[in-house]
């Protein structure tokens, strides 16, 4: 039994005295909080509100969008090409086209 404990113990110690090891206890949790940390800090960081330009041809979600500080959304014009031309113009976030119902 003393003989597995010392083979238990040299193979333990020389894991322990890598420098990878030792670099890997101190780094590995930070690495761990910057993988959560850095994206929550990247969505926090832009403060401009953004425009969403809806143009709902089959009036299913008339007033269904509602806005807050950061999404802000608005009536596009009445045709699409009309809206994807004002998208590029106006400078908005997005166009969000919902098309006719399709007859079955």
């Amino acid at each position: 039994m003393n003989k597995i404990a010392l083979i238990i113990k040299r193979e333990y110690l020389t894991r322990v005295k890598k420098r990878s090891f030792m670099v890997m206890t101190f780094l590995g949790p930070i690495l761990m909080a910057a993988i959560w940390i850095v994206p929550f800090y990247l969505s926090t960081i832009d403060t401009d509100t953004k425009v969403v330009a809806v143009l709902d041809e089959s009036h299913l979600f008339d007033n269904a969008f509602k806005g807050d500080e950061k999404l802000k959304f608005i009536r596009a014009l009445p045709d699409l090409e009309m809206a994807k031309q004002n998208l590029l113009e106006a400078e908005n976030y997005a166009l969000l086209y919902v098309p006719l119902p399709e007859a079955n």
